[in-house]
This record gives structure tokens, C-alpha cells and sequence, in this order.
């Protein structure tokens, strides 16, 4: 058939996003924010290529009452001195940046986390450093049915000594609205999950680990 020439702007979408977390791990206490922006390139009707940057802000507290120091506490160890005057915290800022290659039926990707880490607060007790060093991801996409999907993936966590954590997930949706679906994590734990899709901008998800 005949060809239509496709705009300039139809090849380049852009795409933004706003996250919050509350998070409890243990004694430590992380509340935070970002931004996400990427630019998405069209190479084909079935492929496109997105590279993205986002920026984070939390807040990381270490509740000094979920601590356990021992039976003989040195009392003029500088960090136990330090954490006996309250609970400290710490305020950090850090920018990540990944690409991702994907389609209807697939996408891989990776990203660096973090492109920089920045301690506002200039915390003794709390220092700011490179936890995870990138995170690599892939899944597809398979129809079992008119409106049912099957879409396995997997997902993993480069640790800055150089230990990969693995998750391998499978979700099940129904219809392209509602979802449920489970992760078993090579650190031998597992997480439960389901979620609901709005629209093709707008998604609501619960999980628990």
C-alpha cells in the first residue's frame, strides 16, 4: 500500500513520573520522593528505545530503641555516643539513569544507581554511600486466552561488592485492568501482589512481602 510519512513528533514521545515510598527495614526508616523524565525513540512499529533520568530525595532514620548493642556497651564508642542522643537521621539526594528496550511482548533493560549521591544532612552516623551499584530487568508477554495475559520477568539488584540479588516474577492479567501476581527473591524470601490499571497513565498496586 502506500506509504504515509510519520511527523517528526510522533517518533519522539516523552514520558514523566512522580513517586513517594514509606519504608521499615528492620531499625531503619526511609520516607522520599523523585522525579522521573525519559524520552522514548520510535524505531519501528513494534520497537522503541527509552533512556531516562530521575532524581531522588529520602530521609533515612535509625531508631535507636530497635537496637541492640550487647551485653557490655562501650559507652565512649563515638557512634554509640552519637546514637545515644536521639535517633539520627539523614537526608540524601541522588540522580539514576537507565535505558530500556521494549515492546508489546518484551522489554529489557538496565540501570546505574546511583549517578550521584549526595548527603545533605553531613551525618557522621549515617553516611551516604553506593548500596546498589545498576539494576538490570527483562520479561515478555504471553496471551492464554482472549483477555487473559501471562508475563513472566525477571529483575536483578547489582550490590556494590559485587553480589547479584535476583527476583523472578509472573503476573497474571485480566482483561488489562486488574492484576495479580508473586516474586521469589534469591535472598529466599517472597512477595505477594495485586494492582489495577486505571488507564494507560494512571495505575494503583499493593504488595507485601
Amino acid at each position: 500500500g502506500r506509504q504515509i510519512p510519520v511527523p517528526a513528533k510522533k517518533l519522539l514521545i516523552m514520558g514523566a513520573g512522580v513517586h513517594a515510598f514509606n519504608e521499615k527495614i528492620g531499625p531503619i526508616d526511609r520516607v522520599g520522593g523523585g522525579f522521573t523524565y525519559s524520552l522514548n525513540f520510535v524505531f519501528s512499529k513494534h520497537i522503541r528505545l527509552a533512556t531516562g533520568i530521575g532524581t531522588f530525595i529520602e530521609n533515612i532514620k535509625v531508631n535507636q530503641n530497635d537496637l541492640y548493642w550487647g551485653e557490655n556497651v562501650d559507652e565512649l564508642d563515638p557512634v554509640y555516643k552519637s546514637m545515644a542522643n536521639g535517633d539520627p537521621r539523614s537526608t540524601q539526594f541522588s540522580t539514576r539513569l537507565g535505558v530500556l528496550l521494549y515492546g508489546k511482548t518484551f522489554y529489557v533493560g538496565a540501570a546505574y544507581l546511583p549517578l550521584m549521591l549526595t548527603d545533605l544532612t553531613n551525618n557522621d552516623v549515617i553516611i551516604a554511600d553506593e548500596y546498589y551499584k545498576a539494576s538490570v530487568q527483562a520479561g515478555v508477554s504471553f496471551a492464554i486466552g482472549p483477555e487473559s495475559v501471562l508475563r513472566p520477568s525477571i529483575a536483578g539488584l547489582l550490590l556494590e561488592e559485587g553480589t547479584l540479588v535476583l527476583d523472578y516474577n509472573l503476573k497474571f492479567y485480566l482483561k488489562g485492568k486488574t492484576w495479580i501476581g508473586a516474586t521469589y527473591r534469591s535472598i529466599k524470601s517472597g512477595v505477594v501482589g495485586l494492582g489495577l490499571n486505571v488507564s494507560s497513565a494512571l495505575a494503583f498496586s499493593y504488595s507485601y512481602e
